[in-house]
């Protein structure tokens, strides 16, 4: 009797929770790769960039003006460090990212570091964001109902409370992710399948 006042009081604040239409002011962030594959993108969502003290780095700040994160302007491949061409928006909210190869990296490539393919990257980019959107959207939620309904038939039936709870949050994540983006069960398959 217990279990289940608990789980119905949880159940509710969840629903009511859901239901309520918070605005968020996260920062968030897609980057991906140009669809020549040759620049990166990143685009902020409530952030910006600006250049670090140092100018070897942007930096990302949040509304208020904190640094939340750091992107070096350089990036190492195969013992040679190759740097970054970067363009800000006016608006500070979208970076473009362009790596120089200079003739030393190049060699370097030669050598036998070959980088993934862009359109591999591409397809995991598009399953993050499906991912997140799908989470965002309701996967949390899911979960929680998920690992509820996991502990009680559990409890009650099956293998125990602690497998249950962790079997049944798994199924709500993969259900609340899927309800909340439809497509990111697909992106996750072509991900696997893009050579």
């Amino acid at each position: 009797m217990t279990i289940a006042l608990v789980a119905a009081s949880v159940l509710t604040i969840a629903a009511g929770t859901a239901n309520g239409a918070p605005i968020s002011s996260v920062p968030s962030q897609l980057t991906k790769a140009s669809a020549d594959g040759k620049t990166i993108i990143s685009v902020l969502r409530n952030a910006t960039f600006a250049t670090a003290s140092d100018a070897n780095a942007l930096i990302v700040l949040d509304r208020q003006g904190n640094v939340i994160d750091r992107v070096d302007l350089t990036i190492p491949l195969n013992g040679v460090r190759v740097p970054l061409r970067t363009t800000v928006s006016a608006d500070r909210t979208t970076a473009t990212l362009t790596p120089i190869l200079t003739p030393q990296a190049r060699a370097a490539i030669a050598a036998g570091m070959h980088p993934a393919s862009a359109k591999k990257d591409r397809a995991y980019q598009q399953m993050i964001w499906h991912i997140n959107n799908g989470w965002n959207r309701g996967g949390g939620v899911a979960t929680a109902i998920g690992a509820i309904a996991g502990l009680i038939i559990g409890c009650v039936f099956l293998v125990g409370c602690p497998g249950g709870a962790g079997v049944g949050a798994a199924i709500g994540a993969v259900i609340g992710i899927n309800n909340g983006d439809p497509q990111a069960g697909q992106a996750i398959l072509n991900w696997i399948n893009t050579p």
